[in-house]
Formats: structure tokens, C-alpha cells, sequence
């Protein structure tokens, strides 16, 4: 065994992989997508049922006259369960992959969600599809999100990450990180800095910048200031000046909008 490999690694190798068929739903981001679909679309709680659990059978299931369900399936089978549910007349309300939700607009309608996290740690962007909407194709619900968002805070509260808002005057590895991919002129003299590894005001939350900072004089401020802008301006630039191909509608196309 190659000595970089650590006892754990080699371990892993031999683990299954988890795929979205493995992400199973956190209890408080189940409820909080509940009480959402409940409260919009007037579903009974307990009317609703939960086929897919681990050894389930979606297919062979008794659903009562009147149910809904309201699960996270395997998306690998989606379109099938979809297809299901539809020939039989079951409501339903199911989590779907908010990268491809769309494929399934022909099915059912589309909820747009938010990123879940789930019980397996994936944080995944999810979208629900529902044959509760009636003639909605596609909708967007800010509570929803506020609700999915609220929810991943309870499950993981430690992968909130603040953000922070640095004084002009500290400059860390990001602002030349920054001008590198949007380059304008910018030079620093070794006078105009004071080397620091930590400012007096985030010890008291125990935070610190990340890597070393400098502390700037006045004048090494402004100029810091002024690239930053200058740098701001030449990427918005460099999106004008980036090459547009403009795509027209065909005549057949423009018709099948006047038909609507």
C-alpha cells in the first residue's frame, strides 16, 4: 500500500457509493416541505402516504381512495413512478433533481424548491413535480425556499458558514486573487504594509482571516480601492465585448406561439 494511503482511505475504497437513490429525507425538511404542499394545495395530512423506504414496493402498495403521496423517490426511476401514478389517478407530490426537473414538464408540473440537505450529507438542488397544479406549469414559491433553507439550518447547523465584511484597509489573498482573473495595474510597497495574522475584534468570536493579511497605509488604501473598481469595470467589459449570437425563432415557431 502506497504510504499517502491512509489506513481510513484504503477502507473507503470498499464502500458503496451513495447515489441520490440514497438520500434519504431529514425529518425536519420532510415537514417543513409538508406543511408547504399542505397549506397550498389543501392536502389532508393524514391523507398522505410514503411508499419509498428502504425494501418498498411503490408498485405494490395499497394506496387509499383519496391519498396523496408525498415522498422523495428514487430519481433513477422517476420518469416510471411518474408514468404509475398518473395512469392511476394518485395524487402526488414528489421530490425531483432540480437540475433536470424539466424533462418531466410533458407528466406533471413543476415546483421549484431549493438545495436540501440530506440525512447522507448531499446537498442536493431539488425541485418537486405534482399533478396537483392544474393548467400551472411551473412555479416558483419564495416561501417554499424559506422554508426548505430554515429547515437545513436545524439539520446542520454547523455547515452555516458566516460571511465576512473586511475593512478597506486589510488585504488578504483574495484581493489579488481577484485581480488576477480581471487584471488591471496594481503595485504594493513593502512600507505601505503591516503583516498580521489575526485582527483584535474577530478573537473575540474566535474567527480569524484565512492565511496572512496585510494592514494598509491611507495611500495603499486607495489604490487598493481604486483596482478593485477598475477591476470591476473591466469585467463588466469584458461581458459586453464577449461575443453574442443571437438566435432568432423560426416561422414555424412564431406560429405554434400564435396558437396559444
Amino acid at each position: 500500500m502506497p504510504k499517502s494511503k491512509t489506513y481510513e482511505e484504503f477502507v473507503n475504497k470498499f464502500k458503496p457509493k451513495l447515489t441520490t437513490d440514497d438520500c434519504y429525507t431529514p425529518a425536519p425538511v420532510y415537514d417543513a416541505i409538508k406543511g408547504w404542499a399542505c397549506s397550498r394545495y389543501g392536502i389532508k395530512p393524514d391523507t398522505i402516504v410514503r411508499p419509498f423506504y428502504p425494501g418498498g414496493d411503490y408498485e405494490n402498495f395499497e394506496y387509499p381512495a383519496g391519498c396523496c403521496v408525498l415522498d422523495n423517490p428514487p430519481f433513477s426511476i422517476l420518469a416510471k413512478i411518474v408514468d404509475f401514478y398518473n395512469a392511476r389517478h394518485i395524487n402526488y407530490f414528489l421530490f425531483a433533481p432540480g437540475l433536470t426537473c424539466l424533462n418531466y414538464a410533458k407528466r406533471t408540473n413543476i415546483v421549484i424548491g431549493a438545495e436540501v440537505v440530506y440525512s447522507n450529507g448531499a446537498d442536493i438542488a431539488t425541485a418537486f413535480i405534482t399533478n396537483l397544479s392544474g393548467d400551472i406549469l411551473l412555479e416558483c414559491s419564495p416561501a417554499l425556499t424559506d422554508a426548505i433553507r430554515a429547515a437545513n439550518k436545524l439539520v446542520n447547523p454547523k455547515k452555516q458558514f458566516p460571511t465576512f465584511e473586511y475593512p478597506d484597509e486589510l488585504l488578504s489573498i483574495q484581493f489579488p486573487l481577484t485581480l488576477q482573473r480581471y487584471p488591471v495595474p496594481f503595485k504594493l510597497r513593502r512600507e505601505d504594509v503591516i503583516q498580521v495574522r489575526h485582527l483584535d475584534n474577530m478573537d473575540k468570536i474566535k474567527k480569524q482571516p484565512y492565511g496572512t493579511c496585510y494592514l494598509l497605509s491611507p495611500s495603499a488604501t486607495r489604490d487598493k480601492l481604486a483596482a478593485e473598481k477598475a477591476s470591476r469595470e473591466r469585467k463588466e467589459q469584458d461581458k459586453k465585448n464577449k461575443p453574442k449570437i443571437k438566435i432568432e425563432l423560426s416561422e414555424r415557431e412564431r406560429n405554434l406561439i400564435n396558437d396559444l
